[in-house]
């Protein structure tokens, strides 16, 4: 057998076994239900992804600013999946673990491209595989975005490794079009250029090039950074969701991004409380503990012993490693804070890998060393690597099966963090959808004694009292919402619907014509609107409100079927009045 026949066996039958790894752990996610948490947002009750691929659907990609972000690749995806899977979780799941899988060899092929270490290669596209941390990235339908994006960026990589070497128009603009298309997925691979330029210094090793050429000949990779991180600052600060200095100091941010990186590293070795949600230590409102002093003292203590280590060791694969994972994390450490958690698993989808890189090669510098000095022990280390995996993968597994459904997920998360607010809100939210209002009130009414202000808590207890058709007490509720947000549309339109109900149509058209007024496509506020338009007797103002409400919500077919009623209405009404009129008599002076 020829040498290359051999090496391509053994790559095959690498690749096999780890998309085999990989499948191990996310294979049972294809028999999972949607998460209650964002995934009703972006997929399953999204108007334009659940009606599949249109032309008005592909426009909304490109130009939707939905939850302050701009990532239309990421929308077709899954507008892609419900066109040909329908709305059934179990596909879209799928869809999120091959692209994990996708990533995993794609790694292992780049890798090995660069560097030439087949085995040293393969661990790391296996740790990568099978960490509980990527859990989050690859089980919840709504990060689709991550690991998409990720796609794209490692396939960018490649094109850019093969530019190194070959030159050529062709594969630069390859480059550069595979950053942009990773871009367009999620903004978090921002820092792809400042990447390029490590891997020129290690593995790639373009000692023939000097610094300021290595800089120059990316310029048109930095322009697109540049122009992605306009596209998201005005996105999300159009939106209002980047939060101040006066929100937030900048101190603060400083050191709970410390804190962060310390703790991504911590649990990165020990992944032993992952949750979905951790809250920011110093926003208020959120159930997060401040931190003290020596907790940031301690994070900064260790951050500069592993900077001053690396430095130490000389090694150009612990320097690469180390700056990937601290780089790839700056555009979400906190420093522009946007949301109120303080850091999130999924963001260390992309950084791990510098960490990888890093204990892979320097396990295999150590175990060389010691197969000369103490080949005992290098003999019995061998075992390591493989125990490490086993556990990993254990772990990761076990951490996937919390993401069966909604209930799994955040009572997991609660068990990791009880004092948590957001978390907890969800839960009752999805006690309600299933019908369950005692515990659900129960869980808001907990929610409250952290965020007594809350303008949603009383507007969801509002709807579950409402449910069990204590209408009075519903009405409070909404009005106490509205007294926290006089802006609430939803809570004006539950509102109206609590008051149509006692037959107070009056109070209920006031709130209805203010709900539509905040939100101007709120489909089932202009829909409801109709509704008691109609019943007046304002045809017209009907026929008018329930065109509003299917512009903004194509799907709605119950404002599509009461409006045909209304027009067929009006036209017997014309016709009738019509009637009613006497013919014009000829009369003469």
């Amino acid at each position: 057998m020829k040498k290359n026949e051999r090496s391509l066996r053994r790559d095959l039958l690498i690749c096999c076994l780890l998309a085999a790894a990989t499948w191990a752990v996310y294979g049972q996610t294809t028999g999972y239900d949607y998460a209650g948490y964002d995934d009703r947002l972006y997929v399953y009750d999204n108007p334009h992804v659940r009606t599949g691929l249109t032309r008005e659907n592909v426009a909304w990609a490109f130009t939707s600013r939905q939850e302050a972000n701009w990532f239309p690749l990421t929308r077709l995806s899954h507008i892609l999946d419900v066109e040909a899977f329908g709305l059934d979780p179990g596909n879209h799941h799928a869809t999120s673990a091959l692209l994990h899988v996708l990533n995993v060899l794609l790694l292992f092929a780049v890798l090995r491209s660069m560097t030439g270490a087949t085995g040293r290669s393969a661990f790391v596209a296996a740790l990568f595989a099978v960490h509980p941390l990527q859990v989050e990235s690859v089980a919840w339908i709504s990060e689709r975005k991550t690991v998409l994006c990720t796609s794209f960026g490692l396939l960018s990589l490649a094109a850019y490794v093969g530019w190194t070497r070959r030159g050529g128009v062709v594969l630069y603009l390859a480059t550069a079009g595979l950053f942009a298309l990773s871009l367009m997925s999620k903004p978090m691979f921002v820092t792809l250029p400042f990447v390029f330029l490590l891997v020129d210094y290690w593995p790639l090793e373009r000692s023939g090039r000097t610094p300021a050429h290595l800089v120059l000949e990316k310029l048109p990779l930095f322009a697109l950074s540049a122009v992605s991180s306009g596209v998201t600052w005005v996105v999300q600060g159009a939106s209002g969701a980047p939060l101040s200095v006066e929100v937030l100091s900048l101190p603060l941010r400083l050191a709970n991004a410390v804190y962060a990186y310390a703790s991504y590293l911590r649990k990165t070795l020990w992944p032993d409380d992952l949750g979905l949600f951790y809250p920011h230590p110093f926003l208020p409102g959120l159930g997060g503990v401040p931190l003290t002093a020596w907790q940031v003292g301690a994070a900064a203590a260790l951050l500069i012993a592993v900077s001053v280590a690396v430095a130490v060791s000389r090694r150009r694969y612990a320097t690469v490693g180390w700056l990937w994972f601290l780089g790839t994390l700056v555009p979400v450490i906190g420093i522009a804070q946007v949301g109120g958690q303080g850091m999130a698993d999924r963001y260390a989808y992309q950084p791990l890998i510098g960490i990888f890189v890093a204990l892979t090669w320097g396990g295999a510098e150590l175990y060389a060393t010691l197969r000369t000095r103490a080949p005992r022990v290098a003999a019995a280390s061998v075992f390591v690597p493989v125990l490490l995996l086993a556990a990993w993968l254990g772990a990761a597994r076990a951490q996937a099966a919390h993401w069966r459904d909604s209930f799994s997920l955040f009572e997991r998360v609660l068990a990791v963090t009880p004092r948590n607010p957001t978390i907890r809100y969800n839960l009752a939210n999805a006690l309600l959808d299933r019908g369950d209002h005692a515990e659900a009130i129960e869980h808001y009414h907990t929610v409250l004694e952290i965020t007594p202000d809350d303008p949603r808590v009383y507007n969801n207890i509002g709807n579950a009292l409402r449910d069990l058709g204590r209408f009075d007490e519903a009405i409070e509720h909404y009005r106490k919402a509205l007294e926290h947000r006089p802006g609430y549309a939803r809570a004006h339109n539950n509102l109206a619907a609590s008051l149509r109900v006692l037959q107070r149509d009056d109070e209920a058209l006031q709130h209805y014509r203010e709900a539509v007024r905040l939100a101007p496509r709120y489909s089932v506020a202009h829909a409801n609107l109709a509704n008691t338009l109609r019943d007046r007797g304002d045809l017209a103002g009907a026929i008018f409100h329930y065109r509003l409400a299917i512009a903004a919500n194509p799907g709605n077919t119950g404002a599509r079927r009461r409006l045909a009623a209304a027009l067929e209405q009006l036209e017997e009404r014309r016709r009738n009045e019509s009637d009613a009129v006497p013919n014009d008599a000829s009369s003469g002076s």
